[in-house]
């Protein structure tokens, strides 16, 4: 049993909130959409930074923001101050080997 919960060597010792990617990297390029919608309206968006996507946080629609390419600790951590997100869900998200979950915060919803 104890060769299925073996911890990669990157996993020891590091702090649960330390924004490290876990898993297998599937795109090359980190690529960031925005796709905000209400009842009359819906827009599609690729941005090229963070701060573009942060706008729609002052907005009354929903905003879903798409991130392909989610190894780059850099924007991660950009995205988790612009945002407010604690950095363990940022962490939540950079492990790609989590079991599924859904988690409830005051500015987002999480789910993996």
């Amino acid at each position: 049993m104890a060769r299925l919960i073996k911890k990669k060597q990157k996993e020891i010792g590091v702090s649960p909130d330390d924004l490290i990617f876990i898993g297998e990297k599937k795109e090359e390029n980190t690529i960031l959409r925005i796709i905000d919608f209400d009842k009359n309206n819906l827009e599609e968006t690729s941005i090229n930074a963070v701060k573009e996507a942060l706008v729609y946080q002052e907005k009354k629609s929903t905003t879903w923001f798409n991130i392909d390419g989610i190894d780059k600790a850099e924007i991660m951590q950009e995205i988790a101050e612009g945002f407010q997100f604690d950095n363990f869900v940022m962490a939540d998200v950079m492990n790609t080997n989590a079991r599924p979950k859904v988690q409830e915060n005051d500015n987002c919803l999480f789910y993996q």
